[in-house]
C-alpha cells in the first residue's frame, strides 16, 4: 500500500515529524510519502476557524 499525506499548509517544517509518526504506526509493506503545498500559501489553517467562532 502507498500512502501520500498532503500537508495543506505552505511550509515543509511539519513534513518530517508527520513522516516519522506515520512510519511508526504503518503496516509492514506500506510506503509513506509526505509533501506540503509550495509557498506562497497559508502557514496554518486555524485562522479562519477563529474568525468563525467570533461570529454571532
Amino acid at each position: 500500500m502507498k500512502l501520500l499525506w498532503i500537508n495543506p499548509i505552505a511550509t515543509n517544517v511539519y513534513d518530517e515529524p508527520i513522516r516519522i509518526y506515520l512510519e511508526s504506526v504503518k503496516e509492514p509493506g506500506t510506503e509513506i510519502n509526505v509533501v506540503s503545498f509550495p509557498p506562497p500559501g497559508p502557514t496554518h489553517l486555524e485562522y479562519n476557524c477563529y474568525e468563525m467562532w467570533m461570529m454571532p
